[in-house]
């Protein structure tokens, strides 16, 4: 998860993507049968990869589905399924993804800071205020885009 999250941003690791998509497919190959709720972060790992940088959508909603299914108390797994939704326009349901990772893990301000970015991408300023207002509470010195 992390060299997911490190390739996902400013280029912390320059081979950070291909390390987390090694590394996940490596975990599916031991055990691709497994039921383990970590195995879920494997597949969540590929379904951010598939998404974000391959544009390939088959794959990564098979990724994000099994890794949701594996562990449903995944908060980037939620977020991930909201951009998704968010992408083919079912906001309120996008929403509802978002609140589930922010439910799940309430003091990491990155989920509401990305509902906020969400709410404001479909013109939705009032309830982006809202969203970037509770990341800065969880966290003042946030990046916050909107904050």
């Amino acid at each position: 998860m992390a060299y997911g999250t490190a390739g996902h941003g400013a280029g912390i690791l320059p081979d950070a993507l291909q390390l987390s998509q090694a590394y996940a497919l490596k975990a599916i190959e031991l055990d691709p049968e497994a039921q383990h709720p970590n195995l879920g972060d494997a597949h969540i790992v590929l379904s951010q990869k598939y998404f974000c940088y391959d544009y390939d959508f088959d794959k990564a909603i098979y990724h994000l589905n099994r890794g949701l299914q594996l562990n449903p108390n995944n908060p980037p797994a939620h977020y991930l399924n909201g951009w998704y939704l968010g992408l083919i326009n079912k906001v309120d349901e996008a929403a509802d993804e978002m609140r589930k990772a922010i439910e799940i893990d309430p003091l990491n301000p990155v989920w509401s800071g990305n509902l906020a970015w969400l709410y404001q991408w479909f013109g939705r300023y009032e309830e982006s205020l809202i969203y970037a207002d509770n990341a800065l509470k969880a966290n003042p010195n946030f990046q916050c885009i909107l904050c």
